[in-house]
């Protein structure tokens, strides 16, 4: 029990890490915003703000994008920040579950709440990650003009750039498989949620956020976080190539968290058994 409750803590402490690497360790927005209003002539420089007029038509980063990007929402807008936020507060929740657990002063409602996302949650976690170290890789490999924040952040004295953002999305990752050994066996056997439940919910979370991408490009002038959409939207067939962009990032979504569910089931082995037929693998 002793152990559970330091690994609920250490996966706390983590996320809390995270969100702080997200929101307070980050280079200050003041940075973009006064190179902004050097290129464009002024503290006034909203009111003339196209985001690629700058840019010969290209579509690249600028600082004042990345400050126009922040106008509506802030950090709200970039999937991460909600995903670690999201993890931070369930990891919260679920350390005073597993507390209530040890003591013997269980919390049934917030037990029930706190099991039944693990799957969904922690998946999340995964699948963000992923994302991350995926279009890194692809950063790296074929896109160097992705990395057009990562050099101008570099050049204002945040040479260790990379090392944070390894700290926003490297617990996601760690903590989806530290939470599982925190839990009781028995607890997320019953309460683990069928494919079907799994899938549905990483389809509204992702319909979700997509919807508030656009709402977020509408209100800050056409200023999108993910350099990709622009080059979708500069091909042949940009709504064509963006309904097979959207299909395919679902089933990623899907398939990692089902995939999550999967490992799930075999760190429970044998509580599987002793649960209702209705959860099914």
């Amino acid at each position: 029990m002793t152990l559970r409750l330091a690994l609920a803590l250490a996966a706390f402490v983590l996320l809390v890490l995270a969100n702080l690497a997200q929101h307070v360790w980050h280079p200050p927005l003041s940075l973009v915003e006064e190179q902004a209003a050097k290129d464009w002539g002024g503290p006034d420089w909203r009111v003339r703000f196209n985001p690629y007029d700058l840019t010969r038509g290209e579509r690249l980063w600028t600082p004042a994008h990345e400050a126009r990007l922040q106008d509506y929402v802030g950090k709200g807008v970039y999937l991460t920040a909600i995903t670690i936020m999201g993890q931070c507060v369930y990891q919260g929740l679920s350390l005073l579950v597993e507390v209530g657990l040890a003591f013997g002063r269980p919390l049934p409602h917030l037990t029930t709440a706190v099991y039944s996302s693990a799957a969904f949650i922690n998946g999340l976690g995964v699948m963000m990650c992923c994302m991350f170290l995926f279009f890194w890789a692809i950063q790296k490999a074929a896109h160097p003009e992705w990395r057009a924040q990562w050099n101008f952040y570099e050049a204002r004295g945040y040479p260790k750039y990379w090392p944070l953002m390894v700290l926003v999305h490297l617990p996601s990752l760690v903590c989806g498989f530290v939470d599982v050994a925190s839990k009781d066996a028995s607890l997320l056997a019953k309460y683990l949620p069928g494919p079907a439940a799994l899938v549905w919910a990483g389809t509204a979370y992702h319909v979700a956020y997509e919807a508030w991408l656009y709402l977020n490009f509408v209100m800050c002038g056409g200023a999108i976080p993910y350099p990709w959409y622009y080059d979708i939207q500069l091909s042949d067939r940009p709504l064509t190539n963006l309904l097979l962009y959207l299909v395919v990032v679902n089933a990623m979504i899907s398939g990692i968290v089902l995939g999550y569910r999967r490992y799930i089931i075999a760190c429970v082995g044998s509580a599987m058994a002793t649960q209702r037929p209705t959860k099914r693998e």
